[in-house]
């Protein structure tokens, strides 16, 4: 992983003068991701991830949905309010970028970068279980 040179014989992070208890808390610092950590932090990460893969997808937005109901369940009004809330501020951060609607978005050249080290994060979980 691309942080991985800064990691600390003990398990934490050394990053352009921060100290990180864990990659979780490097990867939200760095890419501006508003949570400290805590909490099912992986899961919010898997799901940034699935939704950056389906921005990068290029899909019709129809198909997208469809596919986003099979990958989610049949999205209820919270689910889907979810789904956009990420898309919202994966928009506002500058990862994607959209034309007519944010559920149509496409990556940016940060959001290639971020789906790049968030695959390579979930692959590291998925090695160490």
């Amino acid at each position: 992983m691309v942080f991985d040179p800064y990691k600390q014989n003990d398990g934490t992070y050394i990053f352009n003068g921060g100290y990180y208890s864990d990659i979780e808390s490097l990867l939200c610092d760095y890419y501006k991701l508003p949570w400290c950590g805590c909490g099912s932090i992986e899961v919010m990460l898997k799901s940034i991830r699935d939704i950056l893969k389906d921005c990068d997808s290029r899909e019709s937005y129809d198909n997208r949905n469809l596919k986003m109901d099979y990958c989610y369940g049949k999205k209820g009004e919270f689910e889907e309010g979810m789904i956009y809330f990420i898309l919202y501020w994966l928009d506002l951060n500058k990862y994607t970028e959209h034309g007519g609607s944010v559920g149509g978005s496409w990556l940016t050249e940060e959001g290639y970068e971020l789906l790049k080290d968030l695959n390579e994060y979930i692959e590291n979980i998925k090695d160490n279980e």
